[in-house]
């Protein structure tokens, strides 16, 4: 009995490590694809940029700073405004009430 037992148990842990590389060898293959189809996603070429290229490249993005930096400029002046309307209502409306008394 202690023979058939033991290779009863053989067969069965044979049968358990087969499934168990099984299912490691699906998830490894799963997990390349999903690798693969991400490096294919986010594929970086490689792009030779004249000297040129890469002036004209970095006047663009000294335009778009200072024109950032103009847009800034311009909504203060348009809040500084928009305060001194309301000053220049609050002192109208009280010496509009002087007049009256």
């Amino acid at each position: 009995m202690g023979v058939c037992s033991a290779k009863r148990q053989n067969k069965n842990s044979q049968l358990l490590q087969t499934t168990q590389l099984y299912q490691t060898n699906q998830l490894n293959q799963t997990t390349q694809l999903y690798q693969t189809d991400i490096q294919q996603t986010y594929k970086v070429q490689d792009y030779e940029i004249s000297q040129e290229q890469l002036a004209l490249f970095k006047d663009d993005v000294y335009v778009q700073n200072i024109n950032k930096t103009f847009d800034k400029i311009n909504q203060l002046f348009d809040q500084m405004t928009s305060q001194f309307d309301s000053l220049s209502k609050y002192f109208l409306s009280g010496s509009e009430e002087q007049t009256k008394k």
